[in-house]
């Protein structure tokens, strides 16, 4: 992910340079949390357990305004 940044070619990504700065990438990665990690433990067999809570509440969401056919 930090050569994102990368001055080089074949390993810069000018889309994510523009976008931010790479500390403040890594400042907001470092603070964005959407589970707490001392159930890490109960749940070490499903690899989604970080965002599982999220991706439940936007399929919610989503179900709610959506059209099924």
């Amino acid at each position: 992910q930090r050569m994102y940044w990368s001055n080089d070619v074949d390993l810069g990504c000018p889309v994510v340079k523009v976008t931010m700065s790479q500390n403040r990438y890594l400042k907001m990665k470092s603070l964005l949390h959407f589970q707490d990690n001392s159930w890490t433990d109960e749940n070490k067999n499903d690899k989604g357990f970080k965002i599982r809570l999220l991706i439940t509440e936007i399929r919610a969401q989503f179900q709610k305004f959506g059209v099924f056919g």
